[in-house]
């Protein structure tokens, strides 16, 4: 391993530490991911997002999209999952020239890692996430896009009515 992946790989080490102690410490009874609050959405727009959410797609049905590569000219911007594991989305035109990165049902405490390797190893920023309750524990929807496009990005999500995730600080 040369120095400069050692260094980025104690610094994401160092950076997992301090947000999960920061917030645990004196929280008894909250989340120790609490630094990271899910997109925010706007139920007066519900109706429009229903106009442009996909069917309600298995998990099966969901990854066979990825094995079929049927994200040429749009990404999953948003994904939400039900309490079965079943996922809609809410796919946005993709212009060329950017990177997006998804991803679905893993536990809430995975977050922290897979955030650090988006957006310090791959240089994307979080657009959006989505948390549910999922035979108990919490697990999580993600998408990250590249940095370059965060904001126009983000613009075309509000426009449905999702605003991006908040970290507190």
């Amino acid at each position: 391993m040369n120095t400069k992946k050692a260094v980025i790989a104690l610094l994401g080490i160092a950076i997992i530490l301090f947000s999960v102690n920061r917030c645990s410490s004196d929280t008894q009874g909250e989340d120790a991911l609490s630094f990271v609050k899910a997109s925010k959405v706007d139920n007066s727009m519900k109706t429009k997002r229903k106009e442009v959410f996909s069917k309600w797609l298995s998990a099966s049905e969901y990854k066979k999209r990825f094995k079929n590569k049927y994200y040429k000219k749009t990404y999953p911007a948003y994904v939400e999952m039900d309490s079965l594991g079943n996922r809609r989305v809410l796919e946005i035109d993709k212009k060329p020239g950017f990177s997006w990165y998804v991803s679905t049902g893993h536990l809430l405490e995975e977050f922290p890692k897979l955030h650090i390797q988006q957006t310090m190893n791959h240089g994307k920023h979080l657009l959006s996430l989505h948390i549910i309750k999922k035979d108990g524990f919490k697990v999580f929807s993600a998408v990250w896009v590249s940095n370059s496009v965060f904001i126009r990005e983000e613009k075309k999500l509000q426009a449905y009515g999702i605003y991006p995730p908040e970290f507190s600080r």
